[in-house]
C-alpha cells in the first residue's frame, strides 16, 4: 500500500472535514475505512512519524489499539515489544503535542502492555516498570509523560466502564488485572509518592512554580487518586463478564468515599504515617489553588482514612494510623474556626475533614484511649466541639443563603455524628472524668444549634423581600433535615441543660403569644415568632419522639428530666391557636404542630413510663387531641397542608392499637367522626380520602359491634351520599362534562380508595358490599369518560385497591361471586373503551398507567385465587377468576407493546404475569391462537439486555415457566400442543442463548438464566444443535479459536441431563445446580471469544 497515498487522503479530511456537517460523514468514512484496514500497524507509524495534524495523531492512536485487539495473533511477540517501545519514545521526543494525543497515544500503550502480558506474564510487567521508571528519572516533559502512562494503565488494567477495546474472556481479563496488581500497581504508587515528595521540595514561590500550576503536582496527585480508587478486593464471585458493565461497578453517581478501602497486607510499608504527612503537605499546597487537584487529593486522604482489612495486624496499628490522621486533622479544624469563611472552599475542605474524621473514629477503637486522655485525641475532641458550633453559625449565616451552606451542614451532621457515637461508647463508664466533659460539649453544641437556628430563621424572615432569596418549599423541614436534627437529639438528649434551654424558649414563645394575642399587636416579630416556634417543635419533636412510622416494638419512650414540662407547654399551645382568619396564626407552624403531636403521641400517651400520660390522665389528654382536631380542622379548613398534616396524624393513631383504643372511648372521638363525616365536603379534596381510610380503621378496632357498625355507616353513607347525588341525577348525562362535576366524581373515588385502603377483617364484606353496589355506575363512568385518562385511572384504582386489600377466606360466598362477575365486567368496558386508542399510554396521565393497572389487577386477582386453592385444596383451573385473567390479560396483550416493554415496571409486570398464567394456568395455553403464543414469546425475550435487574430477572422466570410447560408436554407425548409451541420455545431459545453470549449479563443473574435456558435447551435439542453449528462456522476460519468453543460447547452440552426434574423441583434440583455451574464457567471462556471483530 501506499502509505504517502493514505496520509493525504487522512489529512485531508481530518483537517476542515470534520469541522462542517456536510463534509463529517465523508470524513468519519474515510477514518472507519482506514481503522479497518489490514495489517494495520505499519500504516499508524508511518502516519505518526510523517502527520503533523493533532486529529490524525489522535485517531492513529485510537486505530493501534483497534489494531491491537483484531490483529494480535498477525505478528510476532517481539515486533509489538518493539512498537511499544517505538510508541513511547515517540511521546518522549514529541513533547509539543496536545494533551489528548498525548494521552490517546499512552492508552494505545496501555493496550498492548495489557495484551503482551497475557503472552509474556509478569516479564511484561517488570518491563513496563522500568519504562516507568526511566520516564520518571527524566526531565520534566519525561515525567509528565510517565504519569499520563500510569494513568492510561490504571484505567487498560482496572475494572472500570471505560473499558479495553481488547474482547478477552474474563478469566484473561483478570488474569491481566492480578499480574498488575501484584507486579506492579505499588510500584506504580511509590513512584507517584516520590513525584509528591520532590515537588513538595520546592518551595510553593521558586521561580519554577511561579508561572502557573504545578502540572506535575497536579497529575500526581490526580494518578494517586486513581490508584487509591483501585477494587482491591478482586470480588471473583461477582465478576463481570466480557463485553458487560456489572451493575453499580462504576456508577458515576455512586458515593464510596466512606466505604473500607481493603489493603492488602503487602502495603504496609506504602502507606505508613510518614505518606500521611506527605498528602497532607500536598493538600496544603493545593488548597489555595482552587483546582481539581486539591479534590483529588482530599478524596486520597478521605480513602485512606478508611484503611481496614489485612495491611493492619494490631489493635495498635489501627490506633497509631488513627492518631497520625488526626494530628493532621486537629490544625486544620483550628485554622478553620480562627481563619471563618476566608479559607478557599471551605464546604469541600469542612465535609472532607469530617469524612476523614468519621472515618477514623471507628467506634469501639479509641474507647480505651479517650478515657485514658490520650492527648493527640483529646485536643482533636477539643478543636471538633469548636468546629461543630463554628459550623451551625457559619452555616446558618445569612438565614443559610449562600453557595456553601449545604456543604457546612452536612459537615456539621459529620462531626455531631463522631461525637454521638464516641459518648455512646463511654457512657457506660460514668465515673471517669471523659463522661462529663463530653457531656457538656454536647450541650455547647446542641444549644448553638439551637440558637443558630432560631436567629438564622429570624434573618429570612426580615430579609423574606431579597430577590436572591431561595426557600425550598417543596421537602417538609422535618424531611429535609431529617439525618441532622436525628444526630441533635441525640446530643440534647445528653444534655439536661439544653432540655431545661428548649423548655425556657418554648415558653418564652409561648407566653409572646399570649401577649401578641392580648395587646392585638401584629408585624415582623409575630413572623419571627412563627419560625421561631417552628424550629423549636421540629427541635423538641425529635428529641422527645422517635418516627412514628418505624418499628413500634423498637420505639424508646425517653425517660428524661423536663419531658412532662415540654410536653405540657407544647399541648398549652395547642390549646391556644385559633383560626385562619385570625392574624396571630402560622398555617406552617399549625402544620409543624401536629407533625409533632403525631411523633409524641405514639410514644408517650398510655405509657406506663410517664403517670402524666397514662390511665385517667392518658384519656383526658387523648380527649383533649380529639377536641383539638375538630377544631384545628375546622379552623383551617381552607388550608390544605394543615387539614391534610391533621388526617395522617389521625391515621397514624389508627395504626397504634392503644392509641386507637384509647381515643375510640373518648367522649370526643365521635363528635369528630361526626364533623368528618358530615362536614368533608368543607375540607381540602386531597385530605377527603385519607380522612375516609383513618374513620374505616378506626371503626374495624372498635370492640363493640353496635359503635363499630355507626361508625362505618357513618363514613360509607358519606362517600354513598356523594356519589349517588352526582351519577343518580335524571339530567347526570347534560352535566357529566362540567368541570365541578368531574371534579367531584374523581373526589368521591378518592374516598372510595380510602374505603379499600382501610378495609380491615371486620370490615370487608360491608365496604366490598358498597362498592359492588355502585360498581355499575363506575362501569358506567369509564364509557362516558373513555377518553379523559384521570378518570379512567381514578376507577381502576378503586378495584386494583379492593382486590389488593381483600383475603379471599373474609370474604362471604356470595361476593367472591359478585366479584368475578364485577372484574368480568371492568375488563369488557376496559377493553371497548381502549380499542379506539392506537397506544394505551394516550389515555394515561403516566406512560401506560392503565396498563399498569390493569396488570396490577390480574396479579391480585391470582394471587385471590391462589389463597383460594390452598384454603380449598383445589386447583386453580377450578377457579372462577381464571377466565377473568385470561380474558384481561387478551385485552393487554396489543398494548403491551415494544415501546410499552422499555419501561421496567410494564418489563417486570409483564413477564410476573406471563409466568403465573403459565404456571398456574398452563391447560389454558393450549387454546390460545398462534399469535398469541408468538405475543408470549415477544413480551419475554424483548428486553433481556435489560440493565434493570428486576427486569432481567422477571423476564427469566417466565421464560423457565414457559419451557417448563412445554417440557411436561413432551414428557406427555402432546405432539400437537408442543408443535404449536415449537416456535415461540425456538425463538426464545435463540434470543436468550444470543443475549448470553452477546449481550448485557449481570453475572448474579446466571443461575436464572440456567433455569430458563436448561428446560429450553431439554425440549429443543434440534434448535440449540443448529445454533451453535452456526455459531462454530462462522469461527472456522481460525482454528485455534475455533476449537475453543468446540471445547466449551461441548463442555455445555455435557451438563444437559438426559431427563429433567419436573415442575418447580427443577429450581432445587441436582441437576440445575450442575447446569449452573457448567453455564458460569461456558460465558467465561466464550464470551471474550465470540464478540472479537
Amino acid at each position: 500500500m501506499d502509505y504517502s497515498q493514505l496520509l493525504q487522503s487522512l489529512e485531508s479530511v481530518c483537517g476542515d472535514g470534520l469541522q462542517t456537517a456536510r463534509t463529517r460523514a465523508h470524513a468519519e468514512e474515510v477514518i472507519q475505512s482506514f481503522k479497518g484496514m489490514q495489517h494495520l500497524l505499519p500504516a499508524c507509524r508511518f502516519i505518526l512519524e510523517h502527520t503533523h495534524s493533532p486529529q490524525l495523531q489522535f485517531h492513529s492512536a485510537a486505530a493501534v489499539r483497534e489494531a491491537v485487539a483484531r490483529e494480535f495473533s498477525v505478528y510476532r511477540v517481539e515486533d509489538i515489544q518493539g512498537f511499544e517501545g517505538w510508541l513511547l519514545e515517540y511521546c518522549s521526543s514529541r513533547t509539543q503535542v496536545p494533551r489528548y494525543v498525548r494521552d490517546a497515544l499512552m492508552s494505545a500503550v496501555a493496550t498492548i502492555a495489557k495484551r503482551l502480558m497475557l503472552e509474556t506474564g509478569e516479564q511484561e510487567a517488570w518491563l513496563l516498570l522500568e519504562k516507568l521508571r526511566q520516564l520518571r528519572q527524566g526531565n520534566k516533559d519525561q515525567q509528565v509523560l510517565c504519569l499520563s502512562l500510569a494513568t492510561a494503565l490504571l484505567d487498560e488494567f482496572g475494572t472500570s466502564s471505560k473499558s479495553s477495546p481488547l474482547r478477552l474472556s474474563l478469566e484473561m481479563h483478570h488474569q491481566a488485572k492480578k499480574t498488575f496488581m501484584d507486579v506492579c500497581l505499588i510500584h506504580v504508587w511509590q513512584m507517584v509518592l516520590e513525584t509528591l515528595h520532590s515537588r513538595i521540595a520546592i518551595p510553593a514561590a521558586a521561580d519554577e512554580l511561579t508561572e502557573g500550576e504545578d502540572v506535575l503536582l497536579n497529575n500526581a496527585i490526580t494518578v494517586s487518586d486513581r490508584i487509591i480508587s483501585w477494587d482491591f478486593q478482586q470480588d471473583e464471585a461477582n465478576p463481570a463478564f466480557a463485553g458487560s458493565v456489572q451493575k453499580d461497578a462504576d456508577a458515576d453517581d455512586q458515593d464510596t468515599d466512606e466505604l473500607p478501602l481493603l489493603l492488602p497486607a503487602s502495603w504496609r510499608e506504602a502507606v505508613n504515617n510518614d505518606v500521611i504527612g506527605l498528602l497532607f503537605m500536598v493538600y496544603q499546597r493545593l488548597q489555595g489553588t482552587a483546582s481539581l487537584a486539591s479534590n483529588h487529593c482530599r478524596h486520597v486522604l478521605i480513602r485512606l482514612a478508611n484503611v481496614a482489612g489485612p495491611v493492619f495486624t494490631t489493635k495498635d496499628a489501627v490506633q497509631s494510623w488513627c492518631l497520625a490522621f488526626l494530628s493532621q486533622i486537629t490544625p486544620y479544624l483550628k485554622a478553620m474556626v480562627t481563619a471563618g469563611n476566608t479559607v478557599t472552599e471551605i464546604g469541600p475542605h469542612s465535609l472532607g475533614l469530617a469524612k476523614m474524621a468519621r472515618a477514623i473514629l471507628v467506634p469501639g477503637v479509641h474507647t480505651d484511649a479517650i478515657l485514658n486522655g490520650d492527648a493527640i485525641l483529646w485536643e482533636f475532641l477539643g478543636a471538633a466541639a469548636e468546629s461543630m458550633i463554628w459550623l451551625c453559625r457559619e452555616a446558618s449565616r445569612n438565614g443559610g443563603d449562600h453557595e456553601e451552606s449545604s456543604w457546612l451542614w452536612e459537615a456539621f451532621d459529620g462531626f455531631a455524628g463522631v461525637w454521638a457515637g464516641i459518648l455512646k461508647e463511654v457512657n457506660s463508664h460514668e465515673d471517669n472524668q471523659a463522661v462529663p466533659h463530653l457531656r457538656s460539649v454536647c450541650g455547647r453544641v446542641s444549644e448553638a444549634y439551637v440558637q443558630c437556628r432560631l436567629e438564622s430563621a429570624a434573618w429570612s424572615v426580615e430579609h423574606e423581600d431579597d430577590e436572591e432569596l431561595d426557600i425550598d418549599q417543596d421537602e417538609k423541614d422535618w424531611e429535609q433535615n431529617e439525618e441532622q436534627l436525628t444526630v441533635v437529639a441525640t446530643l440534647v438528649r445528653e444534655s439536661p441543660t439544653t432540655m431545661v434551654t428548649l423548655l425556657q424558649l418554648l415558653t418564652e414563645r409561648v407566653n409572646a403569644y399570649k401577649m401578641a394575642q392580648a395587646q392585638q399587636q401584629f408585624g415582623t416579630h409575630v413572623y419571627v415568632l412563627h419560625e421561631h416556634m417552628h424550629w423549636l417543635l421540629l427541635v423538641s419533636g425529635f428529641v422527645l419522639a422517635e418516627d412514628p412510622h418505624g418499628d413500634s416494638e423498637k420505639r424508646v419512650t425517653y425517660v428524661l428530666p423536663h419531658i412532662p414540662d415540654i410536653s405540657q407547654i407544647v399541648l398549652t399551645y395547642t390549646q391556644m391557636i385559633g383560626t385562619e382568619q385570625e392574624e396571630l396564626w402560622s398555617p406552617q407552624v399549625v402544620e409543624t404542630l401536629w407533625w409533632w403531636l403525631e411523633r409524641w403521641t405514639p410514644s408517650y400517651l398510655f405509657v406506663d413510663s410517664y403517670p402524666a400520660f397514662s390511665g385517667d390522665a392518658g384519656r383526658e389528654i387523648a380527649s383533649f387531641i380529639v377536641d383539638r382536631m375538630k377544631v384545628h380542622m375546622e379552623g383551617w379548613a381552607s388550608e390544605a397542608s394543615v387539614i391534610l398534616q391533621i388526617a395522617k396524624t389521625l391515621k397514624t393513631f389508627a395504626g397504634h392499637q392503644k392509641l386507637r383504643d384509647g381515643m375510640l372511648l373518648t367522649p370526643t372521638f365521635h363528635t369528630l367522626v361526626e364533623y368528618l363525616v358530615k362536614n368533608i365536603e368543607k375540607l381540602p379534596e386531597v385530605a377527603h380520602g385519607v380522612v375516609v381510610e383513618t374513620i374505616t380503621i378506626f371503626a374495624a378496632g372498635a370492640t363493640q359491634a353496635d359503635v363499630r357498625a355507626h361508625y362505618m355507616s357513618l363514613v360509607m353513607n358519606s362517600v354513598e351520599k356523594d356519589f349517588v347525588s352526582l351519577v343518580q341525577r335524571p339530567d347526570f348525562s347534560k352535566i357529566a362534562q362540567q368541570n365541578v362535576v368531574f371534579s367531584k366524581l374523581i373526589d368521591t373515588m378518592d374516598m372510595f380508595q380510602g374505603l379499600c385502603r382501610g378495609v380491615q377483617p371486620q370490615t370487608i364484606n360491608e365496604i366490598f358490599g358498597l362498592v359492588a353496589k355502585y360498581s355499575p355506575h363506575m362501569l358506567e363512568l369509564l364509557k362516558i369518560y373513555g377518553s379523559v385518562p384521570e378518570m379512567i385511572m381514578s376507577i381502576l384504582k378503586v378495584y386494583v385497591t379492593l382486590v389488593q386489600s381483600t383475603v379471599i377466606a373474609q370474604l362471604a360466598p356470595e361476593a367472591q361471586t359478585v366479584l368475578t362477575q364485577h372484574s368480568l365486567e371492568l375488563m369488557k368496558v376496559y377493553d371497548s373503551i381502549t380499542k379506539s386508542q392506537k397506544e394505551s399510554h394516550e389515555i394515561a396521565d403516566e406512560p401506560y398507567g392503565d396498563v399498569i393497572l390493569i396488570m396490577e389487577f390480574l396479579s391480585n386477582l391470582v394471587a385471590l385465587d391462589l389463597q383460594r386453592a390452598r384454603a380449598q385444596s383445589v386447583s386453580l383451573s377450578q377457579s372462577p377468576n381464571h377466565e377473568v385473567i385470561l380474558y384481561g390479560w387478551h385485552i393487554l396483550l396489543p398494548k403491551v407493546t415494544a415501546d410499552a416493554l422499555e419501561i421496567p415496571q410494564i418489563a417486570i409486570k409483564n413477564a410476573s404475569l406471563i409466568r403465573d398464567l403459565v404456571e398456574y394456568y398452563p391447560d389454558k395455553l393450549n387454546a390460545l391462537p398462534d399469535e398469541v403464543l408468538d405475543t408470549i414469546r415477544r413480551g419475554l425475550s424483548s428486553n433481556l439486555g435489560s440493565p434493570v435487574y428486576e427486569v432481567v430477572d422477571s423476564l427469566y422466570q417466565g421464560i423457565s415457566a414457559f419451557a417448563l410447560f412445554a417440557c411436561s408436554l413432551q414428557r406427555k407425548d402432546d405432539v400437537a400442543s408442543l408443535t404449536r409451541l415449537a416456535g415461540p420455545i425456538d425463538g426464545l431459545l435463540e434470543t436468550a442463548l444470543g443475549n448470553l453470549l452477546f449481550g448485557h449479563v449481570d453475572s448474579n443473574l446466571v443461575g436464572q438464566a440456567a433455569a430458563a435456558l436448561l428446560p429450553l435447551i431439554w425440549c429443543s435439542k434440534q434448535k440449540y444443535e443448529m445454533l451453535v453449528r452456526g455459531l462454530l462456522d462462522q469461527h472456522a476460519a481460525n482454528s485455534s479459536t475455533h476449537q475453543r468453543l468446540v471445547n466449551a460447547f461441548t463442555k455445555l452440552t455435557a451438563a444437559i441431563p438426559p431427563e429433567l426434574p419436573e415442575g418447580v423441583t427443577l429450581a432445587r434440583s441436582k441437576e440445575l445446580g450442575e447446569f449452573n455451574k457448567h453455564l458460569f464457567v461456558f460465558l467465561n471462556e466464550t464470551r471474550g471469544i465470540l464478540m472479537q471483530r
